[in-house]
């Protein structure tokens, strides 16, 4: 098992081009995108709120709170030190 806090302490030292190029890395190995991911995210949740917002209009009724949202993500880490 990795040592978390020495990880930590890496990964906080790493300069912004260190952390971008870093995430281009693990993006690779793990065949993800953040941007993608984030593209998704943001058009669901646009129609999400278009939806709720038209609702609320059409009934006079006040569109649900969504300002929380339980989400868990397994993703396996492996650590090369």
């Amino acid at each position: 098992m990795a040592d978390l806090a020495k990880l930590v302490d890496e990964l906080s030292a790493l300069t912004v081009m260190e952390a971008a190029e870093l995430s281009k890395m693990l993006e690779e190995k793990w065949g993800v995108s953040a941007a993608a991911a984030v593209a998704v995210a943001g058009a669901a949740g646009a129609g999400a709120a278009t939806g709720a917002a038209a609702t609320g209009a059409a009934t006079g009724a006040a569109p649900p709170d969504n300002s929380s949202t339980d989400t868990s993500y397994d993703v396996p880490l492996t650590v090369i030190l």
